[in-house]
């Protein structure tokens, strides 16, 4: 028998490290978090991700940030990434990751256990955690306003969080971002108008329902469903694998897209929207 436990947080790069108070003083670190993963060329989600161009601009993958780069027919390739992901509160998501790096991510979060495997979230997994929420807690999944989305207002924010430029291609938010701040006392994300706001996992109790932290909104999250534009024809005439994307996003408006909307993309796509939830198998 097989038991699953879906992630309580998004897959995270690195975790705050609270200020430890020493003679007296509390004493503010340069950049707080430490990290878990480390990226190609001393990169880092903490610091602001530039718009690139040419193959690897946001609309396409930017290879710093991947686990393992893969194609059509899919080839594994050597590491691109070192470590493994946090799920934890107070966490960087791991945004930007393409489908390839949320699974080769999640499966090594676990991947040296004999009772423990992990992998990546499954269309049935999310299946199961809406109707889990919608029949025990009576949450209400066509109208999801806990999480983090572009017309929702969230307050009592312990967390950090980075400004994401609203620049679009087609129809996805690319998204230069301003690097990580500390949240004000009375800051709340928004009133009503885009402003686009990504923030650490697990930022406030408002964002949780069931236990779960971000399971709507703040990122899309890979699943392993295949969508049924499978090798859709991306501008690029070429052939890729496509999967589906669950519960919405900073980016989207919840009207739109609340916690049981689906989406779907390419396997190697990256955008500033687009994260990962691992799961737990215990056997």
């Amino acid at each position: 028998m097989v038991v699953s436990i879906a992630g309580r947080y998004e897959a995270g790069v690195g975790t705050l490290n609270k200020n430890k108070e020493e003679n007296g003083t509390v004493e503010e670190k340069t950049n707080p978090f430490d990290y878990s993963v480390t990226f190609n060329n001393g990169a880092s989600l903490f610091n602001s991700v530039k718009i690139q161009t040419g193959i690897n601009n946001w609309n396409w993958q930017n290879y710093n940030f991947t686990a393992r780069r893969t194609g059509t027919p899919v080839t594994t390739e050597s590491n691109k990434v070192t470590g493994n992901i946090t799920v934890k509160a107070d966490s960087i998501p791991y945004y930007h990751a393409d489908y390839y790096t949320a699974v080769e991510m999640s499966r090594r979060l676990y991947s040296n256990h004999n009772y423990v495997k992990s992998g990546l979230l499954t269309g049935t997994m999310w299946d199961m955690i809406m109707k889990y929420m919608r029949d025990t807690g009576n949450v209400d999944i066509l109208s999801s306003t806990f999480g983090n989305y572009d017309n929702v207002s969230l307050t009592n924010l312990s967390a950090y969080y980075t400004n994401v430029v609203s620049e679009t291609k087609n129809g996805k938010l690319l998204g230069e971002t301003d690097g990580f701040k500390k949240c004000d006392t009375n800051m709340t994300t928004n009133s009503g108008t885009a402003s686009y706001i990504l923030l650490t996992t697990g930022s406030t109790e408002q964002v949780k329902k069931m236990n779960l932290y971000d399971i709507c909104g703040n990122l899309w999250e890979w699943t392993q469903e295949s969508s049924y534009l499978n090798n859709l024809n991306y501008n690029m005439n070429e052939t890729y694998n496509t999967y589906t994307l669950r519960g919405g996003s900073f980016g989207d408006a919840h009207t739109a897209y609340p916690v049981c909307s689906r989406a779907c993309d390419i396997a190697p796509s990256t955008s500033a929207t687009i994260g990962f939830r691992p799961a737990l198998f215990l056997q």
